[in-house]
């Protein structure tokens, strides 16, 4: 009797000349097509809102624009993420819409460390021209994270993936959820189209514009796209020389005149802050001997220069000139480095000697030395195999490079200028050995590591510096701010002040000094270009 009721209703259901097979598309009954829309809604608006906040937190968010203009900017940007996200959540399946939340999450938090450490956006000329070298400090960047502008995106990213895991388990006809998709993808190519061609031309990157503008208003892919459309060699070279034309010597006209003596060197300090000087533990200075010297020394609070990398600290004091920003300044093809220091003191008669523990490659240093005319470039490599020193996680310790340019100027003749980078204090600042450590026996976190870097270069410096030759004319500064929190006072945003001291071996030189004390080398308006300026006018040619 079943069966039959069963065979007469599958009849009533069945209509002559159509195929009655059950569609995979079908949408079942207990699912309205309307539930599934609003939560895809939900999931795209939340996705474009991560998006959104997390440009305006790295892009030129502070870049001065007509009200018109920075409110027109950001609803472009708004439009652009929701018809992306859009795209992605009806075109994507299941598990390809997880796994590009989570790509999203982590590129999201690339961008929000580096604009924490650099304080502007990532481009794609810094991607592409720096890949090795942060490859090599990426055991510092897990360092640097502040989970403060990190949790907002972990919090968003665990909602996403909940709706993402909701939607999927309420879906649409294929077909249907292709079309809007396809149509959120055209709508997205046509206002990219008409943004990057008139609302905030990608073009401009060629000239004058800059990722951090541009990006306001198309967000970091279209702007990238844009960099590696129109940022090619000629034009990197072409802003380089263009930023290059900053001149800025504003300490020179005010200071004594030095005359240097026959030996001179320049001493670079990986991560030396300006403030970790003032800081004690357990009632002693973390850096004695810099301390003791800084009251005997011309002694400076200047900004630092780092727009791209550490490396932009000594372009500046080698070439005297503002480096690119954008890039590696070493890494710009054809760029003119014979106008440098080397030429400068040559001129007056010093011969030149660089050295430093690191490989030649890193930030492309060795190629453009060549260019700048030292007399002896020593590198980890040459270090190594012309002289047997050993070398230590990434290259010779600053022991040893000390050591090696001490004994040189000791036995050198005639004048001779060493220009020395550190390398010993580099983030993570896990490179000294277990005697080495001072302060902290078992360094607990990257604070602890830092100060025991810290005094392990100053005990350094007073070995260096107490074994050269009377009347030696040093000149030390710090590279870039150390980005580590070790108690001190807040900065405005942005701002990062190193040291600088010029210091002459066994004269006392704050006497001389016509600003010391004074706001204008103490308040940090001063920048490495001004230090880099005053240098190089020690040095005249002869008979002048």
């Amino acid at each position: 009797m079943k069966r039959e009721r069963l065979r007469s209703l599958e009849q009533q259901l069945t209509v002559p000349g159509q195929d009655n097979t059950p569609s995979a598309d079908a949408q079942p009954v207990s699912e309205p097509t309307g539930n599934w829309l609003c939560w895809a809604a939900m999931l795209i608006v939340l996705w474009a809102v991560v998006l959104f906040a997390v440009q305006e937190y790295t892009t030129g968010s502070n870049y001065p624009l007509p009200l018109f203009k920075a409110v027109s900017s950001r609803l472009v940007r708004f439009l652009l993420d929701l018809l992306a996200c859009g795209a992605a959540v009806f075109l994507l399946g299941r598990w390809a819409r997880y796994i590009a939340v989570m790509v999203c999450a982590i590129g999201l938090s690339v961008l929000v460390i580096y604009h924490d450490y650099f304080h502007h956006a990532l481009t794609w000329t810094t991607i592409t021209g720096h890949f090795d070298e942060a490859l090599a400090v990426t055991d510092y960047a897990v360092d640097l994270i502040r989970l403060q502008s990190l949790a907002p995106i972990f919090v968003a990213t665990a909602m996403l993936i909940v709706l993402s895991r909701v939607v999927a388990g309420r879906p649409i006809p294929r077909r249907r959820r292709v079309g809007i998709g396809a149509g959120f993808a055209v709508a997205y190519l046509l206002t990219a189209l008409i943004s990057t061609g008139y609302v905030d031309a990608i073009s401009k990157l060629r000239t004058f514009g800059t990722v951090d503008r541009i990006a306001m208003t198309n967000g970091y892919l279209l702007t990238w796209y844009g960099e590696w459309r129109y940022l090619n060699a000629d034009a990197l070279l072409a802003r380089a020389m263009a930023a290059a034309e900053l001149r800025q010597d504003r300490l020179t006209p005010i200071e004594v005149a030095l005359v240097p003596p026959d030996r001179v060197v320049v001493v670079q300090v990986e991560s030396l802050d300006y403030d970790v000087l003032g800081v004690d533990v357990d009632g002693q200075p973390v850096m004695p001997f810099l301390c003791d010297i800084s009251d005997r020394s011309m002694f400076y609070r200047i900004s630092a220069i780092h727009e791209s990398g550490s490396c932009d600290a000594d372009f500046v004091m080698l070439m005297n000139l503002f480096p690119s920003g954008e890039v590696n300044p070493y890494g710009v093809e054809r760029f003119d480095f014979s106008a440098s220091l080397p030429a400068r003191v040559a001129a007056a008669g010093y011969r030149s000697i660089f050295l430093h523990g690191n490989d030649g490659s890193f930030f492309r240093r060795a190629a453009a030395l060549g260019g700048m005319g030292f007399d002896r470039v020593l590198f980890r490599e040459d270090f190594e195999s012309d002289h047997g020193l050993p070398s230590k996680h990434w290259g010779i310790s600053d022991q040893d490079v000390l050591e090696f340019s001490a004994r040189m100027l000791r036995e050198d003749d005639g004048r001779v200028l060493h220009f020395v980078i550190t390398l010993t204090s580099h983030g993570p600042f896990n490179f000294l050995e277990p005697a080495e450590r001072e302060l902290f026996a078992e360094p607990s976190s990257v604070r602890e590591r830092y100060l025991n870097s810290m005094r392990y270069v100053d005990t350094q410096l007073r070995a260096y510096i107490s074994s050269l030759p009377a009347d030696t004319l040093v000149v030390l500064y710090g590279d870039h701010a150390s980005h580590v929190d070790f108690g001190q006072e807040s900065v405005a945003h942005g701002s990062e002040f190193v040291p600088l001291l010029v210091h002459r071996v066994g004269v006392d030189l704050a006497r001389s000094q016509l600003t010391r004390g004074q706001d204008v080398a103490m308040s940090g308006e001063l920048t490495m270009l001004d230090a880099a300026g005053y240098f190089w006018s020690l040095f005249k040619a002869r008979g002048e």
